[in-house]
């Protein structure tokens, strides 16, 4: 009996190879098969597998012929395949969603500029995560997965440019000049803010 080893999430493809064409038995850990040898050989496969070391065992027993064979194949923590949809400019702050399979575990840090900022918890292999602690200009964003039984760590870093939300320019006006200050003033998704209450101040007024 040979089995190759594998990742989780995948199937052990299990082969048995004897010089009697009959049915054998086969058991992976403590699970029965029972598997019919044709022209020398026979395969199956057998999915759900936890992570670690397994072993695959064949035996044969009757009047006419007996033996057995084992080997042990491992399943290994697979590779965290993460969808992250990010935005790379902002005026707010922005929604993260980091995906990874519905079975995943663990959690989420994200790190703005070399300090840690948060830490979500997955719910379904899922988590959406409002980025804080951005500044106005370029910001570098790592986000770094705990990993779990079944799926390694990893993690990934993005720069992201957050707009000032006040577009606006200092300026000299002398007494009863008659100019005016102006500026521009944009929302969380960067468009003009419209139908919203604006307070300025001026020194301490």
């Amino acid at each position: 009996v040979t089995v190759e080893n594998i990742t989780y999430g995948t199937n052990a493809n299990i082969i048995i190879k004897a010089d009697v064409d009959r049915e054998y038995l086969v058991y992976v850990d403590n699970t029965p098969y029972t598997v019919h040898v044709k022209n020398g050989s026979a395969s199956f496969t057998v999915g759900g597998l936890t992570v670690g070391d397994h072993v695959a065992n064949v035996t044969v027993t009757d009047g006419n012929y007996s033996g057995t064979d084992s080997t042990t194949f491992n399943v290994s923590k697979a590779k965290s395949e993460v969808d992250i949809e990010f935005a790379n400019e902002t005026t707010g702050a922005p929604l993260l969603e980091f995906r990874l399979p519905s079975d995943a575990g663990g959690n989420v840090s994200v790190y703005v500029n070399g300090k840690l900022s948060q830490v979500v918890n997955l719910t379904n292999g899922s988590a959406n995560i409002i980025v804080k602690d951005l500044t106005v200009g370029s910001n570098n964003v790592t986000v770094v997965y705990s990993g779990d039984d079944n799926y390694d760590s990893m993690n990934k870093s993005f720069t992201v440019t957050r707009k000032a939300t006040i577009e606006a320019y200092d300026m000299t006006r002398g007494y009863n000049s008659g100019l005016d200050y102006t500026g521009k003033l944009y929302d969380a998704s960067g468009s003009p803010l419209a139908n919203a209450n604006v307070t300025i101040k001026v020194g301490t007024n």
